[in-house]
């Protein structure tokens, strides 16, 4: 409960923090989280720990998933549907094999040292997304967003696109 309640929590309010802090700094910081959370939850060892660190795992890995497919969809020689497909393809081992792999080392090592597995690819996913280059994500979107404005300028943003704007400009006998 106190996972699902946390992802729903990070959900809420993950696009205003990456907002601020980038796309990269954001996946940095959200891995963190959930890799330090979970991490001294499973160290202290008591229920109320495991608890707030599983809770530390909702809030920290809530919007990675969400934020890497902005990420891949916003890559400039890819095609949205294509890199949105290869982080898929990525993922569905993880959803196959996490579980197995997590219960396996678990009846080997016990629960404890099974689950650092996970605080393992949150520290990797900390170093991983040092790598993440996300200055064309929003270039691509300012660029989207003028398009938009020069073509739906009035009905949109309630003012009159260039073409529109020049074209009154010539009627009025003020061309420039």
């Amino acid at each position: 409960v106190c996972y699902s309640l946390a992802i729903a929590a990070a959900r809420l309010v993950g696009d205003r923090i990456v907002g601020r802090l980038g796309r990269r700094r954001f996946l940095q910081l959200s891995a963190g989280v959930a890799a330090i959370g979970l991490g001294t939850g499973l160290l202290v060892g008591t229920v109320p720990a495991a608890l707030i660190g599983f809770a530390c795992l909702g809030l920290g890995s809530g919007c990675i998933v969400p934020t890497v497919m902005t990420l891949a969809g916003n890559q400039p020689d890819l095609a949205t549907a294509r890199a949105v497909a290869l982080i898929n393809l990525g993922e569905w081992p993880a959803f196959l094999l996490g579980p197995p792999l997590i219960g396996g080392l678990a009846e080997l090592l016990g629960l404890r040292a099974a689950l650092s597995v996970i605080v393992v690819s949150g520290l990797a996913i900390v170093v991983l997304a040092a790598f993440v280059d996300d200055r064309g994500v929003e270039d691509r979107v300012h660029v989207e967003v003028s398009l938009l404005e020069e073509a739906f300028g009035e009905i949109l943003f309630g003012q009159n696109s260039n073409a529109d704007a020049a074209e009154e400009r010539r009627i009025r006998g003020h061309d420039d």
